[in-house]
């Protein structure tokens, strides 16, 4: 991708990253890599919340830090708003250092405004020793555990070693402890075999945004997008129609209507396919249970996971990062696996489209007014 990439990190070589779209394989070298942490165990999420997921974290905990490991844990306040007393107590008796973002002060909140407590961190960060990193979709909540063949959500993670590691400690240092990320600059774009960490912040860029503006006006052969939440802006919609009516293989592995946890922003983003669909854009829709993980491959060998949505909260309100990669091992994987979710999933197609409901039809109308909210 021969286009410049402005932001705090260079591309770094590292070893091929692993993806990780299997729940139960995924949690257990997750879990089995925090526990063997010696030295440092950071971890921030969006949730956490009692359950099976929670307890399997602690016990991950107490052997790190049984290790020696200093552990530290940055949750988002709203995020994780259920998590008990007795949890929380639990936690700190095993040595962690427990940290809430943002707390949101309820009575507060008409006098000081919302804008202030809507900005949340909404990141996936787990830093074990200097050694590696996992980011992605996964929330530490009994809805991504895997207590059957098919969990509640789907998801995926991406497990990552090498100097890679420190940019993701420096991330997540940002919100710990206030210290800034290095000054942006141009890098030049990865080259085979490295990978960079892309940092967003609350409307200060959509890091994730520009990545796939960048990738379509480059692109010759493919665009697949992974998304659980589809409100795109307006110039992203446009170079995706002009990607397709070039050529280029575009498509968007989307929910559908099974176990979607905001059905309105699912009504408000379908109210895009038929000018998608019109520019030949392929729409598929997973079937089995709820769409969560937020991946794309782009050309041959570049691929994008991380924590970030392509919607307005995303891109105004969180913090998110996102691990972007050069490595044909890497896009083989994730290519394979996108296969598989295509073959799971509804394609929508225009000569159907066109003969939905006028109940759909009002719905998509009635929350495209909202869109701006989502």
């Amino acid at each position: 991708m021969p286009r410049t990439i402005r932001g705090p990190f260079p591309a770094v070589a590292i070893p091929p990253p692993e993806f990780h779209p299997d729940a139960r394989t995924t949690w257990e070298r997750m879990l089995a890599d925090a526990a063997g942490a010696r030295k440092r165990l950071w971890i921030e999420n969006y949730i956490l919340e009692d359950g099976e997921a929670a307890e399997a974290l602690l016990r991950a905990i107490q052997a790190a830090r049984a290790n020696g490991a200093e552990v530290r844990v940055l949750l988002d306040d709203f995020g994780s708003m259920y998590l008990s007393d007795d949890f929380i107590e639990r936690l700190a008796d095993s040595g962690a250092i427990l940290k809430r973002y943002n707390p949101v002060q309820w009575l507060k909140m008409p006098w000081v405004g919302f804008s202030r407590y809507a900005r949340r961190t909404h990141r996936r960060i787990l830093v074990v020793d200097q050694k590696l990193v996992w980011t992605g979709g996964i929330a530490f909540s009994d809805r991504w555990w895997p207590f059957d063949d098919e969990c509640e959500i789907r998801d995926a993670m991406i497990r990552a070693e090498g100097e890679l590691v420190g940019q993701f400690a420096l991330a997540f240092d940002e919100l710990w402890s206030g210290e800034r990320l290095p000054s942006p600059q141009k890098y030049p774009p990865a080259r085979e075999g490295e990978a960079r960490c892309l940092v967003q912040h609350p409307g200060k860029g959509w890091r994730l945004n520009r990545e796939l503006r960048r990738a379509l006006a480059d692109a010759r052969h493919r665009v697949w997008i992974a998304t659980p939440y589809f409100i795109p802006p307006r110039k992203l919609r446009r170079a995706l129609r002009h990607s397709a009516r070039m050529g280029v293989d575009v498509r968007l592995l989307l929910p559908g209507a099974r176990r979607h946890d905001h059905p309105a922003v699912r009504f408000a983003s379908r109210r895009y396919y038929y000018r998608l669909l019109r520019a030949g854009i392929r729409i598929f829709e997973y079937q089995p249970t709820f769409q969560h993980a937020k991946v794309a491959l782009l050309n041959e060998a570049h691929s994008v996971v991380g924590s970030a949505n392509l919607d307005r909260w995303s891109w105004l309100h969180n913090h998110e990062i996102i691990l972007a990669a050069h490595s044909r091992p890497l896009a083989a994987e994730i290519e394979s696996w996108f296969e598989r979710e295509f073959e799971q999933s509804k394609e929508i197609l225009i000569e159907d489209w066109v003969k939905r409901s006028l109940l759909a039809r009002l719905a998509e109308r009635f929350f495209g007014l909202f869109d701006r909210w989502f």
